[in-house]
């Protein structure tokens, strides 16, 4: 790239066609599926999943942490390790989130203690090693994501 400014400095009708080309390409780069946007679409298929997979007849759904219930879609997808520090792979990983409503999830900071807790008792006590070990997972590929995208949108359509 700095060759090309360098040369369309020295050449000034070049300098036009390239800049042309550059903003083409800058164009097209920008219509590619990128990463962030797919970890969006998942997101919101995913959480979507958790929260509303163990609901009752009247759309209902207990707390991870406290047994509170409540409407499916008046909760939040908890994680016992969190997004920020788990990587891609553990953000999506169904043994990792939970339904959680916003005072144990929000405000408790996840109610980590018994979160561990409840893991142990719905797993064994294996799984907080196993949650710990994927931490190390490589992240997620734009078809890994596709992948999960369409797998969860399947699950869901069946569920309504």
């Amino acid at each position: 790239m700095l060759e090309a400014f360098i040369f369309a400095s020295l050449f000034p009708i070049t300098y036009h066609i390239i800049l042309v080309l550059i903003r083409r390409s800058i164009k097209q780069n920008t219509e590619l599926i990128s990463i962030t946007q797919l970890d969006k679409d998942l997101w919101k298929i995913f959480s979507k999943y958790i929260r509303s997979k163990d609901r009752d007849w009247k759309n209902e759904v207990a707390c991870f942490t406290c047994d509170r219930r409540d409407d499916w879609r008046a909760y939040d997808a908890g994680h016992y390790i969190p997004k920020a520090t788990s990587g891609s792979f553990l953000k999506f990983y169904e043994k990792n989130v939970n339904p959680q409503c916003l005072n144990c999830n929000r405000l408790k900071g996840g109610n980590y203690p018994e979160y561990k807790k409840r893991l142990i008792i719905k797993y064994g006590t294996s799984i907080i090693n196993e949650l710990n070990s994927l931490r190390q997972s490589p992240p997620l590929t734009i078809l890994d994501y596709q992948k999960k995208i369409a797998y969860y949108s399947n699950l869901l359509k069946k569920s309504v």
